[in-house]
């Protein structure tokens, strides 16, 4: 997006803007004219965050590995594949979100990778399931 934006700002006429674009782009055609297939597109954002691998200052919103007690239980014949965690010989479900990041339900585990400025940051990283 900011390379387009750039291009369209820095051309002096539509033929170099026509160039550059082609240069710099790569274009596929999805549908014909009259066709009765129907195209759906996607898309994926991969964000690049700003971290620290130690807590401080503005870096107090930890980033979690995946921790030793969630347990992923495969699909049988009478329910779906599913993650949760043992608690008494029982499974119940894994901490929710909520209970994670707000909460703080895994601090203290050693289980932070890094710590992040936002916590907006954090929740489109989870929402994305990865990021640079």
């Amino acid at each position: 997006m900011v390379l387009f934006r750039e291009i369209l700002q820095s051309a002096s006429d539509e033929v170099e803007i026509d160039r550059k674009i082609r240069d710099n782009f790569h274009f596929w055609e999805l549908g014909r004219e009259n066709s009765s297939n129907s195209v759906l597109l996607t898309g994926y954002y991969e964000p690049i965050l700003e971290g620290s691998l130690e807590p401080g200052g503005e870096y107090r919103y930890p980033l979690y590995r995946r921790p030793d007690d969630l347990v992923d239980f495969p699909a049988d014949e009478f329910s779906a594949r599913r993650t949760a965690r043992m608690e008494g010989g029982r499974e119940v479900p894994y901490y929710s979100r909520r209970e994670i990041d707000t909460e703080g339900v895994l601090q203290g585990k050693n289980l932070e990778l890094l710590w992040l400025k936002d916590p907006w940051e954090r929740f489109v990283l989870h929402i994305q399931g990865s990021g640079l």
